[in-house]
């Protein structure tokens, strides 16, 4: 897939020099907290107009773009139930050039629609109970955030070859993170050795790998529950698919992954056995 979408995008066609390229061409970098900002609210709205072709359920709730300076890249938190408070996305705009044209579009997704947003809100607006629909079980609930980013793919919302790339580059990094969270816990990796992993095999720079190590060093298995969680959503799906053929409807699958909240990834496989096993003939 990098050979294929780095041509396209780059002109590039070895996945080592593509990621070199989206690490050091600073053309591809935003300049302007104000731009990072503009753009992330019109890929939200973007998606949230394609949405209801693929879900059943959209949240009421809105969600917003709020620029903050420090805490990573994105991250978001959910609306209040009483509804004085939209679904949030905190965008890192203290340095506007960690943002890409490539990776933009991928974490927006992840982090709202059709990702955490639909996510999180949904599971507040069906009034689960708080331990389901806040609770965190990473697994599932960054799992549903990376298959958010494919997803997103599916429903054509990445606007050109660069940003489809971008959703390769958060793929990469987070094999990586699975590889490097079980060579440091597992296998005796030293640091050295995890961050040298992360350079080799993502387009981060040094800087940005080593704190990606270190919050591995510091969480162990958090970075390998994304894509383990994604793995098993996939998995389902393709269960689903083979056993349902004509009658498997994508919106059906999702009210069915989204419709408990946060599970584990046992409890949603039954979930969608039962579902499958109860879908007339």
């Amino acid at each position: 897939e990098y050979s294929a979408i780095g041509s396209d995008a780059l002109g590039e066609d070895d996945p080592a020099r593509v990621r070199t390229r989206l690490r050091d061409d600073p053309s591809l970098r935003y300049r302007s907290a104000d731009d990072v900002i503009a753009d992330a609210t019109s890929i939200v709205e973007r998606a949230l107009t394609a949405a209801p072709g693929w879900f059943f359920t959209v949240p009421t709730a809105p969600c917003v773009v709020t620029p903050v300076r420090g805490r990573g890249f994105a991250f978001y938190t959910a609306p209040s139930p009483d509804g004085s408070r939209p679904g949030t996305c905190y965008v890192n705009v203290a340095d506007p050039s960690i943002w890409t044209h490539a990776n933009l579009e991928p974490a927006i997704f992840h982090e709202c629609v059709p990702g955490h947003h639909l996510q999180l809100a949904d599971a507040m607006e069906r009034d689960l109970h708080p331990v389901l629909g806040e609770l965190e079980v990473t697994s599932f609930g960054e799992g549903w955030g990376l298959y958010a980013e494919r997803l997103a793919d599916e429903m054509g919302l990445y606007s050109g070859p660069v940003q489809r790339l971008g959703m390769l580059t958060l793929d990469s990094l987070r094999a990586a993170r699975l590889t490097v969270d079980t060579g440091l816990h597992a296998l005796g990796w030293s640091r050295t050795e995890a961050i040298e992993f992360i350079v080799d095999s993502t387009p981060l720079t040094r800087t940005d790998a080593e704190g990606e190590v270190d919050r591995y060093l510091a969480d162990p298995g958090q970075a390998t529950s994304y894509m383990v969680g994604r793995i098993g959503i996939d998995r389902l799906r393709t269960t689903a698919n083979e056993r349902l053929g004509d009658r498997f409807g994508i919106a059906d699958f999702h009210d069915v992954v989204l419709g408990n909240g946060m599970t584990p990834l046992t409890a949603l496989s039954d979930a969608v056995d039962t579902w499958i096993a109860l879908e007339p003939e």
